[in-house]
């Protein structure tokens, strides 16, 4: 199985992360609304929403909000919010054919997969999703900053769990091991993710029809340094 497919679904996956900073999430989104010139009505997809922390961001103003997800736990944590339509989706297939206004990608919901055409395709999806000259948002890691700082083991304790995460650098991906001990019962996840550069997605952009307008280096839209920026942001529109 997919590491993502099981970890993502886990109740243990929103015990780790479940302290993410909601402040930088709106300063993000505030900072990316106002670089684009968006319809009041504008129709926006939230791929790989979670549970809709950024959606919810969103839905404070008159957009029409959707969001997927591969994991069913996500979905429903969604829904909850009672925020716009989100539905479990696999990310490599097309949602909505020239619907959107705005498709996002945020916090590293990218590279999961290990077969480079996947990746591809994901990008191809999201180029269908939009409308002619619509805009693609996504965030990623910056692979030279992710390296710099990379600590191989640490330790978190969160509601009463003690979580150890190890981290290698793998085939061209990192890989992160997590594994912790509850109710008596050993637990072990891994994520991977692709180590892409900018000019790994200025490739895979240029083959499925996006055109990159900016590249920001941080949630305040800072520019992009290659060595020193902590994400890598891109702003793209359908072609």
């Amino acid at each position: 199985m997919d590491w993502f497919k099981n970890w993502f679904d886990s109740k243990y996956y929103h015990i780790l992360y479940g302290s993410r900073d909601e402040d930088e999430a709106n300063d993000f989104i505030t900072n990316v609304l106002g670089t684009l010139l968006l319809p009041s009505d504008a129709k926006i997809l939230d791929l790989a929403c979670g549970n809709g922390r950024h959606s919810n961001i969103l839905a404070k103003h008159s957009f029409e909000i959707h969001g997927s997800d591969l994991s069913e736990n996500n979905i429903d944590l969604a829904n909850q919010r009672n925020i716009g339509t989100f539905k479990v989706a696999d990310m490599r297939k097309v949602y909505l054919a020239n619907y959107f206004d705005l498709v996002l990608n945020l916090f590293t919901s990218f590279g999961y997969f290990e077969d480079e055409n996947d990746n591809l395709l994901t990008l191809s999806a999201v180029c269908e999703n939009l409308k002619p000259n619509a805009a693609f948002v996504q965030d990623y890691f910056n692979v030279h900053y992710v390296k710099s700082i990379l600590n191989p083991i640490e330790d978190k304790n969160i509601d009463g769990i003690l979580f150890r995460i190890t981290k290698t650098i793998d085939n061209n991906q990192i890989v992160k091991t997590i594994s912790f001990e509850t109710e008596g019962k050993p637990y072990v996840f891994n994520e991977k993710v692709n180590l892409y550069q900018l000019s790994d997605f200025e490739s895979m952009y240029e083959k499925v029809g996006l055109k990159i307008e900016n590249v920001y280096g941080d949630y305040d839209l800072s520019p992009f340094d290659n060595e020193t920026s902590k994400r890598l942001i891109i702003i793209s529109t359908k072609k």
